[in-house]
């Protein structure tokens, strides 16, 4: 696996400093995971490629994060609630936006007004304080990885 297709962001501030992947784990991504490791493939409702991966449960999340800490050499995991929350809040460089990075919900997130009923390939909004593509998600973080 490239290093560089995760976009690892520092995030610091909390009581330790750690890396997140910018954009949430694609389907392109996944599928090459699946691919290497005979995992299924999951179902893909909008289109795979850069779109986010969904329809894995945190258990697939997790074997993912095994996996790509193989391929990688990083140790990549899960991240923590409060880790999540704190670096799509924009951590120590947050503005204080209403939304992650903007006032504007429009600017930064996919949601039933703009996202008619589907997924849209990652990066295409603009990002937070960290560089991070929040992009609609609910504040659990089961798409994203964290590497350190």
């Amino acid at each position: 696996m490239d290093k560089t297709r995760l976009f690892w962001r520092p995030v610091e501030g909390l009581k330790y400093p750690f890396d997140i992947g910018a954009v949430p784990v694609t389907f392109e991504q996944y599928d090459i995971f699946c691919t290497d490791t005979g995992f299924k493939l999951p179902k893909d409702d909008f289109g795979r490629g850069e779109h986010p991966v969904i329809n894995v449960n945190v258990a697939d999340a997790v074997a993912y994060c095994k996996w790509a800490t193989l391929e990688t050499g990083l140790k990549i995991r899960l991240p923590k609630d409060d880790e999540w929350r704190y670096a799509a809040r924009g951590g120590l460089a947050s503005l204080g936006y209403t939304y992650s990075g903007s006032n504007k919900l429009d600017e930064v997130a996919w949601y039933d007004d703009n996202a008619y009923g589907r997924t849209h390939a990652v990066g295409q909004l603009e990002p937070n304080e960290l560089g991070i593509y929040v992009e609609g998600q609910k504040d659990s973080p089961p798409k994203s990885v964290v590497g350190s």
